[in-house]
């Protein structure tokens, strides 16, 4: 189990756990965070009707796929990755600072599960469209329970789920 990761003012913050898990075990969830993450890109800001639009793409044009994106942004506000008012289709990324390793790892891990894959690049971690709201820590142990981190030719950092 990993540490739990310091919020602010040394709370301990559980949203990378709460986050990881939605990631790891449930696919609609996965894919809206990458939409999420995708469109929030050039700016720090979301709006629910196009995720909507996005999401309809991949998961089709039913009232459960509008209803679904609407539950889980309100459910990623509550996590604290999204912020907006109630009644507002507008949302703002939240950034959080995972500083514990195990945390970070089990993020990373939790990415490869919602995406069926073996390793990531390690380069390719800070852009990963899924974390949109993290900003993991690089001391990333080289074992965990999760991952292994290891190094091929020409330096090139991979991390492997195990």
């Amino acid at each position: 189990r990993p540490a739990r990761s310091s919020g602010q003012n040394g709370a301990s913050d559980l949203a990378p756990l709460h986050f990881g898990v939605l990631l790891a075990t449930q696919p609609f969830f996965a894919d809206l965070a990458r939409a999420v993450g995708t469109a929030i890109l050039g700016s720090d800001e979301v709006d629910t009707n196009d995720l909507r639009r996005r999401m309809s793409r991949t998961w089709g044009t039913r009232g459960a796929v509008d209803r679904s994106v609407q539950a889980n942004v309100k459910t990623m506000r509550s996590i604290g990755v999204l912020h907006g008012e109630p009644t507002s289709s507008s949302s703002t990324r939240t950034r959080r600072d995972v500083k514990d390793p195990e945390t970070a790892a089990w993020l990373i891990a939790c990415v490869l599960v919602s995406r069926a894959a073996g390793s990531i690049d390690g380069h390719d971690v800070p852009a990963t469209p899924e974390l949109f709201a993290f900003d993991l820590t690089t001391a990333i142990p080289r074992v965990s329970p999760w991952l292994t981190r290891h190094t091929e030719g020409g330096n090139r950092l991979v991390f492997d789920l195990l």
